[in-house]
């Protein structure tokens, strides 16, 4: 797996060629498409995932974590789902002010990642 090329530190290229691949010419980009699903649902995952490290519900904190590591893995952001699975294995023993701080990296690395497979689409739509 390939996790770094030129400036797509946190992105597994080798995922995002291969769901390229699976657009047919002359259709719509599959990529760009789960990408904008991606980025439809993931800002209220956040939130709900910060509000359940603030209830310290514990298991709800798992249970977010592990669905934002599968999305994040599906469009190859593996950065965040690196971070997400973290979080994941590790919530129930932490601090909320740990849980809290992770999040809160787990929300950058969603905008990273956000931007970084929007800048590998675009060069592809040229």
């Amino acid at each position: 797996m390939n996790e770094v090329s030129g400036n797509f530190v946190n992105l597994n290229v080798d995922l995002l060629r291969a769901l390229e691949e699976l657009s047919p010419p002359g259709t719509d980009n599959l990529l760009a498409e789960l990408v904008e699903l991606f980025e439809k649902t993931t800002p209220q995952l956040l939130s709900d995932l910060k509000s359940a490290i603030t209830s310290a519900q514990l298991e709800t904190v798992v249970r977010i974590a592990h669905r934002l590591k599968g999305s994040a893995a599906n469009i190859g952001a593996q950065g965040m789902a690196n971070l997400c699975s973290h979080l994941e294995k590790s919530a129930t023993q932490n601090s909320a002010e740990i849980n809290s701080q992770c999040a809160d990296e787990i929300v950058n690395s969603f905008l990273i990642s956000s931007e970084e497979i929007r800048n590998w689409i675009n060069p592809l739509k040229q």
